[in-house]
């Protein structure tokens, strides 16, 4: 009913036909663009006449002819182009500053801490305590950073995030006549990376270390 009544606003001399394949019981609806306005009732009975007829309500509309036997359309001809004009409007201080508090309510500046979210917000403490999983997964997404020691004194700074990667496949499929069908599959692979900085003192200070 809704598609009937959209079809019925904004287009005249609406016809229906059904498609020469009848297998998917489709139609193929023609119509003549027109300003919008008030739905033609007589269309959106006709269409919706159409809509119950292919769910085995009967009452299909003929098939689309090869050969259209209906009036011609005719390309309406084009609107002659304006002359064209450059314009340049150039405001002072005072006169951009008039127009900012005119139009300040379809500015972006009374919204503008609510939308970057320029207030700090207090951490929340988890439920419970992180799982090993739970780190992992807060560091491949970037959210955790900061300097780690392993109990055997090693430090690093480290920042995890996560990329995409196009994995390539090849397949090859030997055709009858000797010749070959080959196949690249593209697939998308999120990798998770951790960056570290070697905090160490000793000979690794500084070194960069990538875990993937």
């Amino acid at each position: 009913r809704e598609l009937s009544a959209t079809v019925a606003r904004n287009f005249h001399r609406v016809q229906v036909f059904t498609a020469p394949e009848s297998r998917f019981k489709q139609v193929v609806l023609f119509g003549v663009k027109r300003r919008s306005n008030v739905p033609d009732p007589a269309v959106a009975t006709q269409l919706e006449k159409v809509g119950r007829a292919t769910y085995g309500g009967g009452g299909m509309p003929p098939e689309l002819s090869e050969d259209w036997a209906g009036a011609p359309y005719e390309v309406p001809p084009p609107k002659e182009a304006a002359e064209f004009r450059f314009v340049s409007v150039k405001l002072d201080g005072p006169q951009l500053g008039a127009e900012l508090e005119r139009l300040r309510t379809s500015t972006l500046w009374p919204q503008f801490d609510a939308t970057f979210q320029t207030h700090a917000r207090p951490h929340r403490r988890p439920l419970r305590d992180l799982s090993r999983w739970h780190l992992a997964l807060a560091l491949a997404a970037g959210q955790v950073a900061g300097v780690v020691t392993s109990k055997a004194g090693r430090s690093l700074l480290i920042k995890g995030d996560t990329f995409k990667e196009k994995e390539l496949t090849i397949e090859r499929q030997e055709r009858a006549d000797g010749s070959f069908d080959e196949t690249r599959i593209l697939t998308d692979k999120f990798v998770p990376v951790i960056t570290g900085i070697d905090f160490t003192p000793g000979p690794s200070f500084g070194d960069v270390v990538t875990i993937r």
